[in-house]
């Protein structure tokens, strides 16, 4: 029974130990990050005394809180079996395959008339939600190949992204096209205002700014960004054949 008392208070203190230096590490980071950054996790790496730190925008550190130093770059392992290890681009093969997952639930979430949506009149064969800014030159460009896209099968769902932000032009005009009524008059209120510069709409209560921060917690950070199926996030403009051969379109 005292066997068993000790192991246990062992455990207990070595869970103890282990998570305070957890935190010592994350407070560490967070005293050296501008107030927009946070530490998200700190897990011990195979080197003594250094921990791996995951901050808020999916970058890593590595920080030695006793010594109060870091590094940033990549960590490398070797062991006779599997030779060099890049435990650094692990990480972030497992941080990316997790934000994947993320993006796909909080897609998944959005009601259907929350979106402006361009379908194929045929079989769908891809789809993709694009986050869409009307004063993006790029985003434009990708709208006049809208046309295509349908014609390859690819399902466009638009979602806004008004990178000036609260009570900026293009949210009021995002914002018009959201108030816009049915599905085809959103349609035709994006297509007006990407085509043709600008619109006059009614204004009232839209998922417009709800939609850009989710957008950034998703990690977007401009626009035109396209979130695919997988929930992997593709930033910047592509030609429309371009997508379908992303999308294994043929």
């Amino acid at each position: 029974m005292k066997k068993i008392l000790s192991a246990a208070v062992l455990l207990i203190t070595c869970f103890a130990t282990t998570s305070y230096a957890n935190d010592e590490a994350k407070a560490f980071v967070d005293e050296l990050l501008p107030a927009h950054l946070k530490s998200k996790t700190a897990v011990e790496t195979p080197v003594s005394g250094l921990y791996e730190v995951v901050l808020s925008n999916g970058d890593i550190l590595y920080v030695d809180p006793k010594s109060k130093s870091f590094l940033s770059g990549q960590l490398m392992s070797f062991s006779e079996e599997a030779g060099v290890i890049n435990l650094t681009q692990q990480k972030k093969q497992e941080l990316s395959s997790l934000k994947n997952t993320e993006r796909k639930a909080a897609l998944a979430d959005i009601d259907a008339k929350d979106k402006v949506t361009y379908s194929p009149e045929g079989e769908v064969k891809g789809r993709i939600h694009v986050f869409t800014d009307i004063s993006c030159g790029y985003c434009r460009r990708l709208h006049q190949e809208m046309s295509e896209l349908n014609k390859l099968g690819i399902e466009v769902s638009y979602l806004a992204f008004p990178r000036a932000g609260n009570g900026s032009a293009a949210h009021k005009q995002m914002n018009a096209i959201w108030c816009a009524g049915n599905d085809q008059e959103r349609r035709d209120a994006m297509d007006q205002a990407k085509l043709s510069g600008g619109i006059k709409g009614s204004d009232c209560k839209t998922s417009v700014i709800e939609q850009m921060e989710l957008g950034q917690n998703l990690g977007v950070r401009g626009t035109p960004a396209m979130i695919l199926e997988s929930g992997e996030l593709m930033p910047g403009y592509r030609p429309a054949k371009e997508l379908a051969k992303v999308l294994g379109i043929k």
